[in-house]
């Protein structure tokens, strides 16, 4: 037996867009999808690409984002792909950016809405930045900074972690931006989605649902961030509460 050495095979869109359609039973293996098929097969799978940013924190939508600071200014829009940004933030002070270093990084910690809405001295200045405020209701989102950078504070940085649109699903011959083992899940939800599409049986609707939330399962699974994890045994005994 001879096992293939390569691992670098992936599924093009227009390869996951074609096994959807045959999942679906709406193709035979002869056949390829009509060009209006492809079409139609390509906006499902980027509407299934685009609301994959509810499915938490998975690594691959999550990254680093470092703005630079200016005097004065505390609003900053964030680049359009952004949807959120999550944790404690790290302010780099300008003169540690200057030497290429970040030896002495300071945490800006994320507050709510009321938070932001009951800080006494929003126009606070000329320290380091201690707050962060995220402003999804502006598009592109927004953030919001406290205290106000000043002059000692222009051009420091602060690295965010912020949670990702995924790249547009759009070409035939471009590659999904998911790792592999999603591709699983992008087949069978698709399959579900023109079964649906074209009035197929609810037998056949349900039963491709079925198997594309357990795919969906399995991958966010395993593409979170994977870390050290505890767990706590709770046990009672005849002093517990005392």
């Amino acid at each position: 037996m001879t096992i293939s050495t390569a691992r670098s095979y992936e599924f093009n869109i227009g390869q996951i867009v074609r096994q959807g359609y045959l999942d679906a039973g709406l193709l035979n293996v002869n056949q390829t999808p009509a060009s209006a098929q492809m079409q139609a097969g390509i906006d499902h799978l980027q509407r299934i690409s685009s609301s994959s940013a509810v499915f938490g924190f998975i690594a691959r939508e999550t990254d680093f984002y470092v703005l630079t600071l200016q005097a004065t200014v505390s609003a900053y829009s964030l680049p359009e792909y952004v949807v959120d940004v999550v944790g404690s933030a790290m302010f780099i002070d300008p003169t540690q950016v200057a030497q290429g270093v970040s030896s002495a990084e300071i945490p800006v910690d994320p507050i709510m809405r009321e938070r932001w809405q009951t800080l006494g001295s929003k126009s606070s200045t000329d320290a380091a930045p201690s707050y962060y405020f995220v402003n999804r209701a502006e598009i592109p989102v927004e953030v919001k900074i406290w205290p106000v950078p000043g002059t000692a504070q222009d051009g420091g940085q602060i690295r965010f972690q912020v949670q990702k649109l995924r790249a547009d699903a759009r070409s035939s011959t471009a590659t999904p931006d998911f790792e592999r083992f999603w591709v699983d899940f992008l087949v069978y939800e698709l399959a579900a989605r023109l079964a649906i599409a074209n009035s197929l049986s609810a037998e056949r609707i349900v039963a491709l649902q079925g198997k594309a939330d357990r795919a969906l399962k399995d991958a966010k699974s395993f593409g979170r961030q994977h870390g050290r994890q505890q767990f706590k045994l709770g046990y009672s005994n005849p002093w517990r509460g005392r």
